[in-house]
């Protein structure tokens, strides 16, 4: 009776830890999409212990990476069985049209869920749907490219990405202390980021301003 129940809690255990995890794309993506415009993606995952998702669009040449369009994270996926979400996507103003593309290169979008605190990869979806974006519509606001800024990974072990940075106009971004004492200033980002490996562990706010408007965002260094 012992060894049965010994199989059973490893076979348990096993399953909860490996097999069941995963994290999936619910929604379909088959229609053109402006550019300017922002993407819903749907999402489902299971995972047993609180996470880390980031869901991200790439320019591909067939199946190989070339360059990082756009993407979102969520900072805690908390642990959980069939979980639903969505993330809310901006494709950049200077996204070239899919028809503009020299074949075999592609749009894709791929998700990932992560462990934390490491961020080692635990399962992945990557659709071979090709994504088909379009010329800009007339009349994006200023205001809804503000809005679709966001950070990731929060906390940040040493670079800060910044989503959907590059549709801003003449931008400059300021890391502040809770002293209130500017960290970094620049008006450049490296790799869709800013370095934050020279700081000290602790919560900092991220001031961003340009043409379109300004935002904060409050983050942890790790």
């Amino acid at each position: 009776m012992k060894k049965h129940l010994l199989f059973w809690l490893l076979f348990a255990s096993i399953s909860l830890t490996g097999w069941a995890q995963s994290v999936t794309i619910t929604s379909v993506i088959s229609t053109p999409i402006a550019i300017g415009t922002v993407l819903k993606v749907d999402y489902k995952y299971t995972v047993a212990a609180d996470s880390y998702i980031f869901c991200g669009i790439n320019l591909q040449n067939d199946w190989t990476y070339i360059s990082y369009v756009a993407g979102q994270g969520l900072d805690l996926a908390v642990a959980g069985t069939d979980v639903t979400g969505s993330f809310n996507i901006t494709i950049p103003s200077g996204t070239t049209p899919t028809a503009n593309l020299t074949p075999p290169q592609n749009y894709k979008i791929a998700i990932e869920l992560k462990s934390l605190p490491t961020y080692a990869w635990i399962a992945g979806d990557y659709p071979a749907t090709q994504l088909n974006f379009t010329a800009s519509p007339l009349g994006i606001s200023k205001k809804s490219l503000v809005e679709a800024l966001s950070v990731y990974p929060n906390p940040a072990p040493d670079i800060l990405k910044i989503a959907n940075a590059n549709n801003l106009s003449n931008a400059s971004f300021r890391i502040i202390d809770i002293l209130g004492k500017t960290v970094v200033q620049t008006k450049t980002l490296s790799n869709s980021g800013i370095d934050v490996s020279g700081l000290n562990s602790g919560f900092y706010v991220l001031s961003i301003s340009s043409e379109e408007g300004a935002r904060q965002f409050k983050f942890q260094k790790k």
